[in-house]
């Protein structure tokens, strides 16, 4: 293991793997479709700037980076046009083609890392050469058999679609076949790949890294009296199961309990408003403003159906945030220590645990400190060693 290409779209991960390979002294070269090689310290409101100088990691060298600016401010500008998953599914396989293409034309390393969908070409051509390749698959695969009711039981939701293109499907498969080994991100996504063809023996569990100046925050005292603030940060849709909290909000007093939920979604929020009136909605925000509500929140609330990690939930940690997560994702939470673990589709249980907490606000206040001290095990220097494991 000499050298090692890392390839990207999107700021997916912070980098973070490219980081971990330079400070390894084995980065050959971190392949992207948007890179801004400038570290401002200047604030910008214009939500288009800041998504865009977001795109880089001060730890990485520009001179260690290729960046197809073109291809990703084209890619950039399309994803937002997109009306839902299946659209969206077959633009990534369309760009992914193109990146990995682009990759081609330059001199190979020993081993390619590549993400899913997007890998496919490059393998290919190292495979001839024959060199190692590796994929980091970052969610389940096709799990979509688990949301087929959901639209009957949420009619209001109709345009919330979650279906993908065979395309992209198939594009997955072929990479699995490629690779020397398949990177997930926990075992609820291992068992799921395997389930759909993906070699067991290939495929390596890596949490995901969090940010290490995050665990420089302190954690904000419950306030006895106030309302419980919740928060929800992720695409409004349902597979996110973002549907069972809202239901829950329903049945919970405003007094008591303040809902707050981030993200983008196919519904209008002056409809989602209209239909869950506890609820303040906020369209999607950039990343740096997000941690405002971090650090202004007493919990959150992470219901998905599937997910192959959900890092929200890491990051709620490290602002002190205890989580109620569902059992079909990442195991992050130590359940009834840095939070609970609950069946999906089910928002009685939300509501219950909810309600416990707003009851029990010095056990919240542990709980905090709980959260704050397991978001530690996803430190850099802790994933870092398991991720260098699996490459030698």
């Amino acid at each position: 293991m000499n050298n090692i290409a890392f390839a990207q779209l999107g700021r997916r991960y912070q980098y973070k793997y490219a980081e971990i390979l330079f400070k390894e002294n084995l980065l050959f070269k971190l392949y992207t479709d948007l890179w801004f090689p400038y570290e401002l310290k200047k604030q910008f409101n214009l939500k288009i700037v800041k998504s865009i100088i977001e795109r880089r990691n001060s730890n990485i060298p520009n001179d260690l980076v290729q960046s197809f600016n073109l291809l990703g401010a084209k890619l950039s500008y399309k994803q937002r046009n997109c009306e839902d998953i299946n659209e969206l599914s077959l633009l990534l396989t369309k760009y992914g083609e193109k990146f990995s293409a682009k990759q081609a034309k330059y001199k190979l390393a020993d081993t390619i890392i590549g993400m899913c969908s997007e890998s496919l070409e490059i393998f290919s051509l190292y495979k001839d050469k024959g060199k190692k390749t590796i994929l980091i698959q970052y969610d389940s695969g096709d799990d979509e058999y688990i949301f087929s009711d959901e639209q009957n039981k949420f009619p209001e939701w109709k345009l919330s679609t979650f279906n993908r293109s065979e395309k992209y499907y198939s594009r997955i498969y072929k990479e699995w076949e490629l690779a020397d080994k398949i990177i997930v991100n926990s075992t609820w996504a291992k068992n799921m790949i395997v389930k759909q063809g993906a070699c067991e023996k290939k495929v390596h569990i890596i949490p995901l890294v969090q940010e290490e100046n995050s665990y420089l925050i302190e954690n904000k005292p419950v306030n006895l009296k106030n309302p419980i603030k919740v928060l929800y940060v992720g695409s409004i849709v349902l597979r996110k199961g973002v549907q069972y909290l809202l239901e829950a909000s329903k049945k919970l007093s405003d007094k008591k309990f303040e809902f707050h939920v981030i993200g983008s979604t196919n519904l209008s929020h002056s409809k989602l408003r209209l239909m869950y009136p506890n609820v303040i909605f906020h369209e999607h925000i950039p990343f740096s403003e997000v941690t405002q509500f971090y650090k202004n929140s007493d919990v959150l609330v992470f219901p998905s159906l599937s997910d192959g990690f959900g890092s929200v939930q890491v990051e709620a940690m490290t602002y002190g945030l205890p989580v109620i997560a569902s059992t079909s994702c990442a195991d992050v939470v130590e359940h009834a220590k840095s939070g609970f673990l609950i069946p999906p589709n089910n928002s009685i249980e939300i509501e219950k645990h909810l309600c416990f907490l707003e009851n029990n606000r010095e056990f919240l206040q542990q709980m905090k400190c709980n959260a704050k001290k397991r978001s530690k095990d996803f430190s850099l220097e802790n994933i870092s060693k398991k991720f260098i494991e699996i490459l030698r």
